[in-house]
């Protein structure tokens, strides 16, 4: 469960080396990539075993690595922002749930951020294992879904973000939620964001009633008894089960008051809108992080 990735190799022809005991190279679960020469080309031998060693690779992702072992394969993992150092998995991923635990004793019951190492069917190659609330279908949304959508049309600061949805904003700086117009619909409509007061590793992925199916977390009128963890944020129709809006809103397309944070903190919003014909519709998600 290592991730070697976004080196620059300081000569021609050099490989990565696996650390060795008593001439045995144990590699498993892990990923090779994006690793380049002095030239900058790939690293073409990407894993070196002395001359008379024994080598053990398995489950992992490693770039011109096919045939080093069984179940390795060669595709790109689909780090999140590897230029920014980012190497976090990316929805679509190839290497989420194709690591193995079976031929390794004690494995960590961690990543490298200390969430739990195996959140669905396996553990995931390299150091971090997908947890973010993006991996789950509803962050997408449902808004015009099969009309052209679903529509991205919930953003932060006039962004939907990253390839985890999330919108990173340093401390102290202003933060502006906007809902925007359902290109499919030719009148404004009624919405209520909700907001969850914690980032994309909390997941609670919820069916909805009224017809709106799984979100990336309740919202708040379902848990009243969960205020502030659950609350929100903006709404057209006024208090919803007891649930009083942050913010009043009007109707589409709409832009809330900024807001600015000066202290670490994560926040997620998702929004239910009024399609009409007794018709509602989750909204994408986005995951503000303040840090």
């Amino acid at each position: 469960n290592c991730t070697f990735a976004n080196n620059t190799l300081t000569g021609v022809g050099i490989t990565i080396a696996v650390a060795e005991f008593n001439g045995l190279a144990d590699l498993e679960n892990a990923i090779i990539h994006g690793n380049v020469d002095a030239t900058g080309a790939p690293v073409t031998t990407p894993v070196y075993v002395q001359t008379g060693g024994t080598t053990l690779i398995s489950n992992s992702n490693i770039e011109n690595g096919l045939g080093l072992g069984p179940n390795v394969i060669d595709a790109n993992p689909l780090f999140v922002d590897p230029a920014a150092g980012d190497f976090r998995l990316a929805p679509g991923s190839p290497s989420i749930d194709a690591g193995t635990s079976a031929t390794i004793a004690g494995i960590s019951a961690t990543d490298f951020r200390g969430l739990p190492r195996i959140r669905m069917n396996a553990v995931d190659q390299g150091a971090f294992e997908a947890w973010e609330s993006a991996h789950l279908p509803s962050s997408a949304g449902t808004i015009g879904q099969g009309l052209g959508g679903p529509y991205d049309l919930l953003q932060v600061n006039g962004s939907t973000g990253n390839a985890l949805r999330e919108v990173v904003l340093p401390l102290g700086a202003p933060a502006t939620i906007s809902l925007g117009q359902p290109p499919h619909l030719a009148q404004a409509v009624d919405f209520s964001i909700f907001g969850l007061l914690a980032g994309s590793a909390v997941e609670f992925e919820t069916l909805v009633p009224l017809g709106i199916g799984p979100m990336s977390f309740p919202p708040a009128p379902l848990l009243p008894q969960l205020q502030p963890l659950l609350f929100t944020a903006a709404s057209t129709v006024g208090p919803i089960n007891a649930v009083t809006p942050i913010t009043p809103a009007g109707q589409t397309p709409w832009t809330a008051p900024p807001f600015s944070v000066p202290f670490p903190l994560s926040l997620s919003f998702q929004a239910v809108i009024d399609e009409g014909g007794g018709m509602f519709s989750a909204s994408n998600l986005v995951v503000l992080e303040f840090r």
